[in-house]
């Protein structure tokens, strides 16, 4: 069976709350989950309500999670697009489900016109980064960070 695509339910909340406590653990290695937690909770609240927010379905299970805005460059005032989180549950990482997804970015992105398209990513997530680079994306800004 095909995977669909399709917007975040309410009912979908659980899972998408489990997907958003494995990405914030895994971009922000450094934080306990405790840290981020208040964070990540008012992002469940705010993407299970956000027509910019999608699941990816195989035979009625929900695998996989896409979050993305609109939003307005700062400096230059142009309409761009912001990818925030691409999740595939583990047992379904490697089997190329997040290409699907990106597919469905593009296409959100393409219906909104949008100037430009921005990721961020951690710079040890190397699966995440090889996957925005195959899908055109390239090195744009550095942030270093000093602890």
């Amino acid at each position: 069976m095909k995977p669909i695509v399709r917007n975040v339910k309410p009912e979908d909340a659980e899972i998408v709350k489990v997907f958003i406590k494995e990405h914030m653990v895994m971009n922000y290695p450094e934080l306990p989950y405790s840290v981020l937690k208040e964070k990540a909770e008012a992002d469940i609240e705010k993407h299970c309500t956000e027509p910019t927010s999608f699941v990816l379905e195989l035979e009625g299970k929900v695998i996989g999670y896409l979050a993305l805005s609109i939003d307005t460059d700062r400096y230059s005032r142009q309409k761009i697009g912001v990818l925030h989180m691409i999740h595939i549950a583990e047992p379904f990482r490697g089997k190329k489900y997040s290409h699907i997804l990106m597919v469905k970015a593009e296409e959100f992105f393409g219906q909104h016109h949008v100037a430009y398209r921005e990721i961020s990513t951690n710079v040890n997530n190397e699966v995440a980064i090889n996957l925005y680079k195959k899908h055109g994306y390239k090195l744009w800004r550095c942030k270093l960070k000093k602890a």
